[in-house]
């Protein structure tokens, strides 16, 4: 819970709610295929993915942010030799893989980057034989996430037994 009172100023200077919504991915609904224009960021890319995350509303952990990366559960897409979307796996813990910290630069927005990067995340996590989950705060992230085949997580359901 940390991270939603680090994130409320922030998302409250923006007009955006900071209400959580918990979202899963359906079996039958991962992509089958990994989109093209995405890359798995490997330890040479650290210092350009730590600086992209640092001016994001999403900074990471520098060692956290190492062994991420380390593991294969940060992806990002390039254009004119820079990081301008990026996100990653926080959390793969039990049969589930929270993904977390997408974050597109906003003059490379309205592109489709949000919607690849959620995609290429989904399918690795698909690979590690686990269920893809989110939370959004931003109703136009909640809109891509629904694009990319994701479904509300009914408030009944246990969220302690949901690892992130």
């Amino acid at each position: 819970m940390a991270r939603a009172s680090v994130l409320n100023p922030y998302m409250n200077n923006k007009g955006i709610s900071t209400v959580r919504k918990f979202y899963v991915m359906a079996k039958d609904k991962a992509p089958a295929n990994w989109p093209s224009c995405v890359t798995i960021v490997q330890d040479e890319d650290y210092a350009a993915i730590k600086d992209f995350y640092d001016a994001s509303p999403f900074p990471r952990e520098p060692d956290v942010l190492r062994q991420q990366i380390a593991r294969g559960l940060v992806v990002a897409i390039k254009q004119d030799g820079m990081f301008v979307a990026a996100g990653l796996v926080d959390g793969d813990k039990g049969n589930t893989g929270v993904i977390a910290g997408i974050f597109t630069l906003e003059s490379y927005r309205r592109r489709g980057y949000a919607l690849k990067i959620t995609e290429a995340l989904t399918f690795l996590i698909g690979q590690r034989n686990k269920r893809p989950i989110l939370f959004w705060q931003n109703p136009v992230a909640g809109r891509v996430y629904q694009r990319a085949g994701f479904s509300f997580l009914q408030e009944d359901v246990a969220l302690w037994q949901i690892y992130w």
